[in-house]
């Protein structure tokens, strides 16, 4: 009855160097190896998944890239190289904690990893935690003696406020890779993020003297003019971005200096020049808006100061950048609002101002600063921050496609992959695995030949009936001939007691059926609750013919009998059953309600008199041997019967309505009134239909 799972052995293109598990695989499950076939799918489809999770993260599609990556990781816990990228795209996304955790794991795996200590140097550092970055840093320099890893130790140095240990590592770097414009620019550039712009001058001024079309050099030297002597150096920082202005017309920077200079110059139209073709260069920066609202804001132009710096609220994905500069454009935005009349958000934005103005004095003092309650006391905080939530990272369309087209190419190695892996735990027995390896393939490649039927057989071997209906049906549209398939999809309605639907199932297999017992025995039943009575009837007595001491057809046959009212008929075969099964308290109940239908009360009763001393918890059993009580005059006992059915079964409304009569005959008429109301109510719900008897 039973076929055997499917091995799918397409070859389908992809890049090679993904493919050479997969292979193995294939040769291995061949040759009956499934545990080294099993191994061998699971690295291949790590690597395939942690090659995908790439390109999406690299086109900024994060979302997708992070299904991948942690499937991927399940796959491979111990990958270092995974958990590293995976760390690298969680940091370009925003999320730091999650990097710091993957860069830890990927530390741990590989020790001897430079890039893996560098990373999680990198993120450390971003976080604060400047003493462990350094060990990291430290040990990747020591492993791999890069430009960059020294660069990164010398920035750690600078943090911890050890200029004299930067200061060696860069003199070191420039006897090490040479003394280049490019190298002095970067050594600049440290010390003026450090904020030590008289440090970083000399280095510019170096790097220009090597080379005066170095790009963004005269740039960093015109912003560290500015952080030495702000207004003062007005004049030769704004010489420095002409410069750069003249290599690199587009230098979005530049043009953005060069308009703050001429706001605080107060050349209005040379400042909304500047600034507004800063925001066309890049309109993803939230310094711009921001300056373009406090221009506007001067102008009395509120309608654009009120967009442009909302703008740069929703652009500025970390308030404390820059010393919680954002706050100006809270503190603006509050006075706009005031001036509109619309004083409860004013107040709001007024409020997180505040805040970030008591968050940038803590960060002065060298206190430390805890925002993580900071949104709560604004709403208009909440909403900024819901919206950003709201607004996905914009991904790459050329990237992006370039990725899709990967994975269409790969989605046919991978889909046969995980089918593969799932037939092979279902041959196992391992059924749960098995459905969770193609519910994965299905998602791949839903159309993959034999997918619906391994699937389908796995679920009905877990008796998980209702996936097995799903993919069997779906099996069948493409291969009507399965008749193991449809004697199994039949079986599945079967016991979900769906008899109608098992019928139509079972309809081209009926002779393969009658031949084999157990499938007779139950088309019988389905014959006989949704078919053709006659039939099934006469099907199950020519199968107690040739199997008398099967308790089932018995069984079976008494219920035929009973639900055509032939109780005489249906109390022998219950009889029968019992003489075989005499414990089941089940049939005894059965062959009670035929007595019952008999008129035979006292054995009725008798039979549910003792199933009841048995303990029985059946709400029904109570209920109809209650209505036999009261009908024959023994109020007492019916009233104590209805009682424990309604214990049994508090929302059935026809259990209520009998104890009420039982109440009445025991002229009992408040308690036969509250179990009336009860019964109305319970009727009167919605969803609740009427029923001759308790269910």
């Amino acid at each position: 009855m039973l076929a055997a799972f499917a091995q799918s052995n397409s070859e389908h293109a992809a890049p090679k160097s993904l493919l050479e598990h997969y292979e193995i695989a294939q040769d291995a499950q061949t040759a009956g190896n499934l545990q080294r076939a099993n191994f061998e799918y699971e690295l291949f489809l790590a690597d395939a998944l942690h090659h995908l999770a790439k390109g999406r993260a690299n086109a900024k599609d994060f979302a997708q890239a992070f299904v991948w990556f942690e499937e991927a990781l399940r796959l491979a816990p111990h990958d270092a190289t995974l958990c590293l990228d995976y760390a690298g795209a969680s940091l370009a996304s925003g999320d730091v904690p999650k990097a710091k955790e993957l860069a830890h794991l990927a530390v741990d795996g590989a020790p001897r990893n430079a890039k893996a200590h560098f990373l999680l140097g990198e993120i450390l550092l971003r976080l604060k935690e400047n003493q462990d970055a350094k060990t990291q840093l430290e040990a990747a320099v020591a492993l791999d003696p890069t430009f960059e890893n020294g660069y990164a130790l010398a920035t750690v140095d600078l943090a911890l406020n050890d200029n004299q240990g930067a200061d060696k590592i860069f003199r070191e770097m420039l006897t090490g890779f040479g003394d280049t414009a490019a190298i002095r620019l970067q050594i600049g550039r440290a010390y003026a993020l450090a904020g030590s712009p008289d440090k970083a001058i000399p280095q510019f001024q170096k790097a220009l003297a090597k080379d005066n079309h170095l790009r963004g050099a005269h740039y960093s030297l015109g912003a560290a003019y500015m952080q030495s002597a702000g207004e003062a150096n007005y004049p030769a920082a704004a010489l420095e971005f002409q410069k750069e202005l003249r290599i690199s017309p587009d230098d979005f920077l530049s043009h953005l200096e060069l308009g703050h200079i001429a706001q605080n110059q107060n050349d209005i139209a040379e400042a909304e020049k500047q600034l507004t073709r800063a925001v066309a260069l890049n309109p993803a920066y939230p310094d711009s808006y921001l300056y373009l609202g406090q221009l506007y804001s001067e102008m009395e132009r509120w309608t654009e100061a009120d967009a442009a710096l909302r703008k740069a609220i929703l652009l500025t994905s970390d308030d404390s950048d820059n010393h919680y500069q954002i706050q100006s454009a809270h503190y603006l935005l509050g006075r706009i609002l005031l001036q509109s009349g619309r004083e409860e958000e004013a107040k709001n934005e007024i409020q997180i101002a505040q805040t970030f103005e008591r968050l940038r004095s803590l960060e002065n003092q060298g206190k430390p600063v805890d925002r993580s309650n900071m949104e709560m006391s604004a709403d208009a905080g909440k909403n900024r921050q819901a919206s950003r939530k709201q607004s996905p990272t914009t991904s790459d369309p050329q990237a992006l496609q370039a990725v899709l087209s990967v994975e269409k190419e790969m989605a046919l190695v991978i889909a046969d992959s995980y089918n593969n892996m799932g037939a092979i735990a279902a041959e196992n027995t391992d059924f749960p695995s098995a459905l969770n390896w193609f519910e994965k393939a299905s998602v791949w490649n839903p159309a993959l030949e034999g997918l619906d039927f391994n699937w389908g057989k796995a679920a009905f071997m877990a008796k998980r009936y209702d996936q097995a209906i799903l993919s069997l049906s779906r099996h069948l549209t493409s291969h009507p001939d399965d008749k193991w398939a449809r004697e199994a999809l039949g079986s599945s309605y079967y016991a979900l007691n769906n008899y109608r639907e098992a019928l139509r199932a079972w309809q081209e297999v009926e002779e393969q059926l009658i031949s084999t017992p157990q499938l007779a025995y139950a088309y019988a039943v389905c014959m006989v609750k949704a078919g053709d009575y006659a039939k099934g009837v006469q099907l199950l007595q020519s199968l107690e013919k040739t199997a008398a001491q099967v308790a089932a057809i018995h069984i079976a046959l008494g219920d035929a009998y009973a639900s055509h009212r032939s109780f005489e008929e249906a109390s022998a075969e219950f009889r029968e059953a019992l003489h075989l099964i005499a414990t089941d308290t089940d049939v005894k109940f059965r062959l009670a309600l035929s007595l019952n239908e008999l008129q035979r009360w006292q054995e009725a009763e008798a039979l549910m008199l003792e199933l009841a001393k048995a303990g029985s918890k059946d709400s029904n059993l109570y209920y109809e041997l209650g209505k036999l009580q009261l009908a024959h005059g023994n109020g007492k006992s019916a009233v104590a019967n209805l009682e424990t059915a309604v214990q049994l079964n508090p929302h059935n409304g026809v259990i209520h309505h009998e104890l009420a009569v039982a109440y009445l005959k025991d002229s009992r008429p408040q308690d036969a009134e509250r179990e009336t109301k009860l019964s109305e109510s319970i009727r009167n719900e919605p969803n609740v239909e009427e029923s001759s008897g308790p269910k």
